[in-house]
């Protein structure tokens, strides 16, 4: 089964199709990396891991710990997702989906997604047979 955050995204989209004809607009928030006390603490966490040399997840922790720091360098800060939200909320057009913290590359992909789970989604969730 996906991560939560990857069930997200279709259960929003059924959402915002199922609740469209009764008025109601859903949209859904996709931050990237967010700046918070958890990479600190998974960091901390791993130490003990990275540092034994007999440990059979030393590899698999340099690799995450490696990923993370990629991560870390194109982080947002909680108040701008925190901004994002507000924005969707006073938005009279609100978007289906609102991407923060993605650059290019992110943005791209996550568009590219889009374009394809879109006619997808709107089959599998419309209300006509």
């Amino acid at each position: 089964m996906p991560p939560p955050r990857l069930r997200s995204r279709p259960s929003g989209d059924a959402l915002r199709l199922e609740l469209a004809p009764h008025g109601v607009q859903v949209s859904i928030i996709e931050p990237g990396p967010v700046d918070t006390a958890f990479n600190a603490t998974a960091d901390k966490l791993s130490q003990s891991r990275i540092g034994d040399s007999a440990s059979p997840y030393r590899p698999l922790y340099r690799r995450v710990q490696q990923f993370s720091a990629t991560m870390r360098d194109r982080q947002v800060t909680p108040d701008t997702v925190a901004e994002t939200i507000q924005r969707a909320l006073v938005d009279p057009r609100p978007k289906a989906r609102y991407v923060v913290g993605f650059g290019l590359g992110g943005r791209v992909m996550l568009r590219t997604r889009d374009l394809l789970w879109g006619p997808v989604a709107q089959r599998m969730f419309s209300n006509q047979p």
